[in-house]
């Protein structure tokens, strides 16, 4: 007991000779884990978009899986693929299938993007240097978006047909980061909009060419 008041006792008197106010904002500030942080800077949002295995990696594939460019034996695809694959490969739904990573990994992309879009929103640029850094980032974000919506349209969507395209499935179209939002697959026309309103932007806001080969540019927003 004595050796526990000799500790606790000029820990006290040290802590009274900081303000209140000064000891809550240095204990309440601090982060117990990184993750926890909140995106906020031009910087923050462009080290979003710049994170290559998340952005540029795991592009769909099950379109490949499914088409007629190649043959395996059933004895090999029964056993040695994903049950998202063999379904592919065989054009069924009978295995059941809980994670489809062209699917998953694709949203995750969009949410990122969506992520950055509406923190550049709380961000007024003053410079003519942050204006350009601004840009950069809102192109990069879009085209990024439109990419992804495109892949999975091609997988996930009905061909695109002038005449039934109002109607036709597409996908769905993300646009904000609630996650609690109702997902609601919008027609054919809706998705290939959304696809070039997006790009039609980025190529505005995008340099002619990109400072890393992960980003964006004029020149492949034009390609896409």
């Amino acid at each position: 007991m004595k050796n526990y008041i000799k500790l606790v006792v000029p820990f006290l008197v040290l802590s009274s000779l900081f303000p209140i106010s000064c000891r809550r904002s240095d204990w309440f500030d601090i982060k117990s884990d990184n993750s926890l942080t909140v995106p906020g800077t031009l910087q923050d949002f462009e080290y979003l978009l710049d994170n290559f295995s998340v952005m540029n990696t795991n592009s769909p594939s099950l379109a490949e899986v499914g088409s007629d460019g190649h043959y395996m034996p059933e004895t090999y695809w029964a056993s040695s693929m994903y049950p998202v694959e063999r379904n592919t490969y065989a054009w069924t739904n009978k295995l059941q299938t809980l994670i489809v990573n062209d699917w998953n990994k694709s949203y995750e992309r969009i949410f990122r993007c969506n992520l950055v879009l509406d923190g550049l929103k709380k961000i007024t640029p003053l410079t003519p240097k942050d204006v350009e850094v601004y840009n950069r980032i809102k192109g990069n974000a879009l085209f990024h978006r439109s990419k992804n919506y495109y892949d999975l349209v091609q997988i996930f969507g009905q061909p695109y047909k002038a005449a039934s395209a109002a109607s036709d499935l597409g996908i769905v179209l993300k646009e904000g980061i609630d996650v609690t939002e109702k997902s609601k697959r919008s027609s054919v026309k809706e998705t290939y909009d959304r696809i070039l309103t997006d790009l039609l932007l980025a190529i505005e806001l995008l340099p002619s060419t990109a400072a890393l080969p992960s980003r964006g540019a004029k020149v492949s927003a034009f390609a896409l």
